[in-house]
């Protein structure tokens, strides 16, 4: 078993994002992701900032000022759904 260099490992594709703690829970999970990215860092908000950005400007959802996605990062090894992101309160940005 491979020791994780980093805290936290951020994770998003077109259908899931996630932070993981692991690097080998991330490696288990990747055949679960279209079109993965994922990156390490030490800071967690910093692995926040990697998935909101990166939906962002890949999936044009973007946070709205009502929506926080930093709420879910109070269990570790947090999923949630691209869809379901895209259904609770999360703006749709059209060029």
């Amino acid at each position: 078993m491979k020791k994780s260099k980093y805290s936290y490992y951020a994770a998003y594709g077109k259908n899931r994002a996630a932070i993981y703690t692991n690097y080998n829970v991330l490696e288990n999970q990747q055949k679960f992701y279209k079109g993965l990215k994922f990156k390490g860092f030490y800071f967690l908000d910093e692995a926040l900032d990697f998935i909101t950005n990166g939906i962002c400007n890949d999936y044009k959802i973007c946070e709205t000022d009502d929506i926080n996605v930093s709420v879910l990062v109070e269990k570790k090894n947090f999923t949630f759904s691209i869809d379901s992101m895209k259904k609770n309160n999360w703006n749709r940005i059209y060029n």
